[in-house]
């Protein structure tokens, strides 16, 4: 009798099992129908054709060099330094690089090998993507987003890539695989072995990209509305298991107290990345930063992604925003009545994405930002386009499915295809010893200029590079990183116990300078701060580049000043430099403070005594003049009080040249 209790008990559990999985549609009664029987009978043939197209478009597009943009190369950079000096990797999350540290004791640099990983971690990535969603949404939907995230050359460029995107992508498609079979796939509760595999996974995920903490809140959001309560505490209970002892051992051995999130997220607060002296930003400037950014990330990368917009566009649609932004929502209202992993998925998608508009920064606007999220993206997308049209009401347009399925691959594969064809070549002369074959002239003059310079200056002086860790990766070198000119208080400057003899007035440099050479050199002792901006000075005159000195002059300068013939009209009409500073301020929030004696002392506390002056493109794409000039201000500012500070001592390239100066440190 027992017997025939635990049969009965045991069929009764294999059909609840079989209720929460897609199966074959009994009879095809629609062209969707038809469509995921098919799919469904033959999900093992497409999973690995898919899988093959992965790694060969992968090895296709496989690229040698490091990225423009450096990051890629500060992985390697912090990795190698937590190899050879122990050095705890704090910013951007640490656990790439200490997945790439034994590569580089092994091998040391070795560039194939540390980005191969990474086509490594996009196969297995899509494999688990795949078993992820495999009989828990309908087949049609599952096969068309895998085939087109295949080849998909946004997605697979990070397959070959030393950015942490590949290896994130990785460890986020085995957390959707693991939470679809234990919270899913199944109505038992999952047991502690299980949890943990659940917190180790966040954990994980956690220690790679700083957004993904917001994954902890989507998944508990996912138990709240799904009414599993007990799941919410054993979740954070397992996190916790992990992240707490990695803290506790982090502060013993690294002797590092500063939080992950910290290092990095305190300074995406400000409304001014590289100016923080502009303030933090409010309400509805957060507000703000997730309008700009959602129109910049939907309506211009996802579209790139896909196929519907040139890789070179720059305009931002609010239209296409809202649009998708509608269809998400239709997404959300189809998955939370029709399928709970997809549920899941809305969660986590809505909880990242809004998260990272909130905290990034407008000006960045960098695609590789969302392109972890892409499948997900895709996969949302045509699922609230399937179950629409299930509907009675749409039902006559199921054949959209494959017709924008079709649409989109060949508006992506024309993307993939013209990209394999340049990266042939360039992997062919890499290979064969060409390493600056494929930069443009702007970075081969500034990646032979690193070489030179780390080859002919005085090791124990340090270099000044806008990209740093490009000039080690291709040297082995360190340089002294200059990414921003520091910024500083307008308190520090003008003093409030300054003596009776001194007072504070301001100058358009640019007219001093041009007014009298004599008067230029005769008064560059004086100054104290440069204000930069866009603003009104005098009159109703508006410079864009406005440079404005305030000096700290004696009286009896001054009065010279103001009755010099050649220097009328430059000063305020009341030298009043605090009042105008601050009036200013209130104008126009743009306004930068640089103090020359500051930024000069921060070189000479780091021995920097040579800089790169290169001529990196403003626009990647094209030669246009505008090149990125943050190292040329910094060595502006200062130049402006000592101008014997720099002299110039090799020079590589024509066109887009980069320069060698020395820096006089005594």
């Amino acid at each position: 009798m027992a017997s025939k209790k635990k049969m009965a008990s045991n069929i009764s559990n294999v059909v609840d099992k079989e209720k929460l999985t897609i199966k074959t549609p009994p009879v095809n009664r629609d062209l969707l129908d038809g469509l995921d029987s098919f799919f469904q009978k033959r999900l093992n043939f497409f999973f690995w054709f898919g899988l093959a197209f992965t790694a060969l478009f992968s090895i296709f597009l496989f690229d040698i060099k490091v990225g423009p943009g450096g990051d890629d190369s500060a992985y390697i950079l912090r990795a190698f330094d937590f190899v050879h000096e122990f050095k705890y990797p704090s910013y951007q999350g640490p656990l790439y690089p200490i997945v790439l540290s034994p590569f580089i004791a092994i091998f040391g640099i070795n560039l194939p090998i540390l980005k191969f990983l990474s086509t490594i971690f996009s196969v297995i990535a899509a494999a688990y993507f795949f078993k992820a969603f495999k009989n828990l949404i309908p087949a049609s939907i599952l096969v068309f987003v895998f085939f087109l995230t295949s080849f998909n050359y946004y997605l697979l460029y990070f397959a070959s890539q030393t950015y942490n995107e590949a290896f994130f992508m990785m460890l986020q498609a085995i957390f959707f695989f693991y939470s679809a079979k234990y919270f899913i796939a199944t109505n038992d509760f999952p047991n502690i072995k299980q949890f943990i595999v659940i917190g180790l996974l966040l954990f994980l995920m956690c220690l790679t990209k700083n957004i993904a903490f917001v994954s902890i809140a989507a998944l508990i959001g996912f138990f709240v509305f799904t009414g599993k309560w007990k799941n919410i505490l054993y979740t954070i209970g397992s996190f916790a298991l992990f992240f707490v002892p990695w803290e506790v051992i982090k502060r013993l051995i690294w002797k590092t107290d500063v939080s992950q999130i910290s290092s990095q997220g305190s300074m995406l607060m400000y409304k001014d990345f590289y100016n923080p002296t502009r303030g933090k930003e409010d309400f509805m400037g957060f507000l703000q930063r997730i309008i700009d950014n959602s129109n910049l990330y939907l309506s211009k990368h996802f579209y790139k992604f896909i196929g519907f917009r040139a890789d070179s566009v720059t305009e931002i649609l609010p239209s296409l925003t809202v649009i998708t932004i509608i269809i998400f929502l239709i997404g959300i209202f189809w998955a939370f009545r029709k399928n709970k992993l997809l549920l899941l998925t809305g969660f986590y998608l809505a909880s990242m994405l809004v998260v990272s508009f909130l905290m990034l920064q407008k000006h960045w606007d960098q695609w590789r930002l969302i392109i972890i999220f892409y499948p997900l993206m895709l996969l949302f997308l045509f699922s609230s386009l399937y179950y629409s049209f299930k509907t009675k009401e749409l039902k006559s347009l199921q054949f959209v499915l494959p017709l924008f399925t079709a649409i989109i691959f060949f508006a992506s594969f024309s993307t993939t295809s013209s990209n394999v064809k340049t990266q042939r070549e360039a992997l062919s002369q890499n290979l064969d010893g060409n390493n600056l074959y494929g930069w443009t002239p702007d970075w081969q003059s500034f990646i032979q200029m690193s070489q030179w310079a780390a080859k002919n200056t005085p090791p124990q002086y340090a270099i000044a590079s806008r990209k740093p860790d490009i000039s080690f990766i291709y040297t082995q070198r360190k340089f002294y990183g200059i990414a921003k000119v520091p910024t500083s208080d307008i308190d520090s400057i003008i003093l409030k116990n300054k003596p009776d003899s001194i007072i504070y007035t301001i100058f358009h440099i640019k007219k001093l300078t041009e007014s009298a050479q004599r008067g230029d050199l005769k008064y560059r002792a004086y100054l104290q701060g440069v204000i930069s901006g866009s603003f009104a000075f005098g009159s109703s005159e508006v410079d864009e580049s406005n440079y404005i000195g305030i000096y700290a002059l004696p009286k009896n300068v001054l009065l010279e000043m103001q009755n010099d013939p050649l220097i009328k009209g430059i000063a305020t009409e009341e030298p009043d430099a605090l009042g105008w500073v601050n009036k200013m301020k209130k104008e126009n929030a743009d306004i930068a403070i640089f103090k020359p004696d500051y930024i000069y002392q921060l070189l000479k506390k780091s021995n920097v005594k040579y800089a790169l002056l290169a001529s990196l493109r403003l626009n990647p794409t094209q030669y246009t003049g505008s090149i990125i000039t943050t190292i040329h201000r910094y060595m502006y500012f200062i130049q402006l009080k000592y101008p014997e500070a720099f002299k110039e001592i090799h020079k590589i390239g024509t066109e887009e040249p980069c320069t060698l100066v020395e820096i006089k440190l005594d």
